[in-house]
């Protein structure tokens, strides 16, 4: 902490302190006339945060302060949502679990608006005009002065509804107006198919519940950012979560799903062999979806649960086996190939879970709207706590390049 800056030393200008992973410097004086150049803000803290943690050197994550692992066993979305959301403020939780049956329904005023959007629309524009609609009927289900946890409860929930009515729109199906029981996983699954038995609609849903809450929060990242960056301008929560849903369906952020489940497809259809295919992409420098991530030194705990997930007695389909066979072959190459072991590169969960997605019937193009309805949660999350907090408008600073 010795290096000057100007005639000060580094010590005179920030607090030093360390956290579970890294040191962190904070300005004593927010006014001091300093710009730290961060390019894509890789090293900037932009909030603090009680609602998730990743300690990527180690690979694990955090739902307030419990492990991943722990909230996927016994657990439904519903209820790890509303804890992401409030904390552990069971009043709030309670409410928020009992609003998501009332609000599971397709109004007329929701169908005319979706019914207006051209239906050759990428999906993931669907959903985001879709949410963004929400805030024009939200009165006719909320009244205008409704909590917090009722607001939240009805957009995640009617968000999960628009993707339905989108899918089955593309399937020239019609929306069921009969009501079955059971968590959003198994509402949406009903819907989306027209005969399927109990006892495929359990398993199926608890596959969908699984990933739902593995991809639920994932603390900061360029959706994230995007939607406390609203909510700091006081945005309401429709037009954060539409601007994350946009954000999240880049092809480098939520949006690598679906190119992971195309090359899938075309190794199937080409019958090229996966190591040739990794190997030929590394030689001319190419990126290859599915692998890496920039937080994670190790495997993400996400993908080793779907790991788990896809290799275990249960999942016997065969409308997936080439996939799953695919996955095992570049995992298994990934682990032993010294490219990857060097530079600690692990599958990420987009090798993975867009495997899951076919087998829910679900088509690529559709499969960051499935990764949205999980990352809904985090988002209002983030949401809520930023507007607690009082954050203060995000106004990032640049270094400005002079033209003579």
């Amino acid at each position: 902490m010795e290096n000057d800056i100007g005639n000060r030393k580094i010590s005179d200008i920030f607090n030093c302190k360390k956290n579970y992973e890294h040191t962190v410097l904070e300005l004593k004086d927010p006014k001091e006339n300093i710009l730290i150049f961060d390019k894509g803000l890789f090293n900037t803290a932009i909030c603090e945060s009680e609602i998730s943690r990743i300690e990527g050197a180690h690979g694990r994550l955090y739902y307030r302060g419990i492990p991943i692992e722990n909230w996927v066993e016994n657990h439904i979305f519903e209820e790890v949502a509303s804890i992401l959301i409030f904390g552990n403020k069971n009043i709030l939780v309670d409410t928020f679990q009992q609003k998501i049956s009332k609000f599971w329904s397709l109004s007329q005023e929701l169908q005319k608006l979706l019914d207006a959007i051209p239906i050759n629309i990428h999906p993931m524009d669907f959903l985001s005009i879709g949410v963004l609609s929400l805030s024009s009927i939200a009165p006719l289900y909320l009244g205008d002065e409704a909590p917090f946890s009722e607001v939240a409860s009805f957009l995640m929930t009617q968000m999960m509804v628009i993707a339905t009515y989108y899918y089955l729109k593309q399937h020239q199906k019609a929306w069921k107006p009969e009501m079955i029981a059971g968590s959003l996983a198994k509402k949406m699954l009903y819907q989306m198919n027209n005969h399927i038995d109990e006892i495929q609609l359990e398993t199926l849903a608890d596959f969908w519940n699984k990933l739902l809450i593995l991809h639920a929060e994932h603390e900061q990242n360029c959706s994230t950012f995007t939607v406390r960056t609203v909510a700091s301008s006081g945005g309401d929560v429709y037009s954060a979560i539409s601007a994350g849903i946009a954000a999240f369906k880049g092809r480098l952020h939520g949006g690598a799903s679906q190119f992971v489940f195309e090359m899938y497809e075309e190794l199937v259809s080409k019958q090229i062999n996966a190591i040739d295919y990794i190997k030929n992409k590394l030689s001319k420098k190419q990126r290859i979806m599915g692998l890496g991530h920039r937080v994670y030194r190790c495997w993400d705990p996400r993908a080793k649960i779907m790991f788990e997930m896809l290799n275990s007695p249960q999942f016997k389909d065969n409308s997936i086996i080439a996939y799953k066979r695919l996955a095992n072959e570049v995992i298994q190459h990934v682990n032993e190939d010294e490219f990857f072991t060097k530079r600690n590169i692990c599958p990420n969960p987009d090798l993975l879970n867009c495997i899951f997605y076919n087998l829910l019937g679900v088509p690529a193009s559709m499969n960051t709207v499935m990764l949205s309805l999980s990352r809904v949660a985090g988002w209002l999350a983030h949401y809520n706590e930023s507007v607690q907090a009082n954050m203060p408008l995000i106004r990032p600073r640049q270094l400005s390049k002079y033209i003579e």
